[in-house]
């Protein structure tokens, strides 16, 4: 169905806004943002695809849009936090690892380490640009969860990403040669059917849900800080656990230590059992001779029991191998995820520091 611009301009105008940004995909408007002459507050409006609303790109304030496909993450410091790049994980992780062995395996290495090289992301932007793709889509998700049972959206635009929740999905675009001066901004959005029916209210709608929105982000801000408290408090014991970790490390790697050097003793003592074996035999008598037979059960004995017993020892390495191969991984994940999520903190509070520096 073909939509005229002036017949738009006419319809917002009659409800007290006035249009002024196009947002375009290929040559057909997608989304339009009016302005109150009431309140001030801006709207954004979704041009579904049965009309053919097509907007001249060579007029003011129309900016082309990319529909961006990407995998939010899966682990925390994924979703949240600013993964290092590879030089910062090989300046802790690279440390060559010295086998005392002949074999080259250098190919097969290699072709291990690029395939762990690998790693899923938002192919087409910065790694800044990601975060701010990543942390708008998490946060309209966040708040969209107040918006249920309306026929209201949300919308947030930060510079060149546009972040909308229309039909229960999260969709984000890239806005080319748009800015907002680095800041965040949400706004109500409307489809242009229900714009339409509710026009002698909306600039009334608008009002309600953005105050509503300020007082549940006040509300969860006082629970956030409590959490932050608690976070903070338990960061005051991780030198403690850091302690009982390191202590865990030193006993497990001394007991397998001892239990290798029981095992070496068995298998010296077996080593000296199949001598006398060898001896026994060497030395003739009768295979059927009373005191041979009996001598030789007498040391098979013997070496039946060091076997037992090296199998206990055994199983208790491979238990003691693999709580160490828990403890050291987990470990690791934990402290390196930790880092991140701390570190992500700390530039939150930057952050936090340069949105109370901007005046206008």
């Amino acid at each position: 169905m073909p939509l005229n611009l002036l017949k738009v301009q006419k319809l917002m105008y009659g409800a007290g806004f006035i249009v002024d940004t196009f947002f375009i995909s290929g040559k057909r408007c997608q989304y339009l943002k009016a302005t109150s002459l009431v309140s001030g507050d801006s709207l954004v409006i979704y041009i579904s695809p049965t009309y053919d609303f097509f907007v001249d790109q060579s007029a003011g304030n129309v900016f082309t849009t990319r529909l961006i496909e990407f995998d939010s993450g899966e682990n925390v410091p994924e979703r949240y936090g600013d993964y290092p790049d590879m030089k910062a994980l090989s300046d802790r992780y690279g440390q060559t690892l010295k086998l005392h062995e002949d074999v080259n395996e250098d190919e097969l290495e290699a072709e291990m380490e690029n395939n762990y090289r690998k790693r899923i992301d938002l192919k087409s932007l910065e790694k800044e640009q990601i975060i701010i793709v990543k942390d708008c889509f998490r946060q309209l998700k966040r708040l969209a969860l107040a918006m249920e049972g309306i026929r209201y959206k949300l919308c947030i635009i930060q510079d060149r990403y546009l972040c909308t929740f229309n039909q229960d999905i999260v969709e984000c675009y890239f806005i080319k040669n748009h800015t907002t001066d680095g800041k965040r901004l949400f706004f109500v959005m409307s489809d242009l059917e229900y714009f339409y029916e509710k026009m002698s209210n909306i600039n009334g709608d608008i009002d309600t849900i953005k105050l509503s929105i300020y007082r549940l982000l006040d509300k969860n801000g006082e629970t956030n800080i409590e959490t932050l408290v608690k976070i903070s408090k338990r960061l005051s014991n991780i030198e403690t656990s850091d302690k009982e970790v390191t202590r865990l490390k030193v006993d497990y790697t001394q007991q397998i230590q001892r239990y290798r050097l029981r095992l070496e003793e068995y298998n010296k003592q077996e080593s000296k059992i199949k001598g006398e074996i060898s001896n026994l035999e060497t030395d003739g008598g009768f295979f059927n001779d009373t005191s041979y037979i009996n001598k030789k059960a007498s040391i098979e004995g013997q070496l039946n029991g060091i076997d037992s017993e090296r199998q206990k020892i055994l199983k208790l390495i491979i238990q003691l191998k693999q709580k160490c191969d828990n403890i050291y991984l987990n470990y690791d994940k934990i402290e390196f995820d930790n880092c991140i999520l701390i570190n992500g903190i700390t530039k939150n509070f930057s952050d936090l520091d340069n949105v109370l520096k901007i005046k206008t």
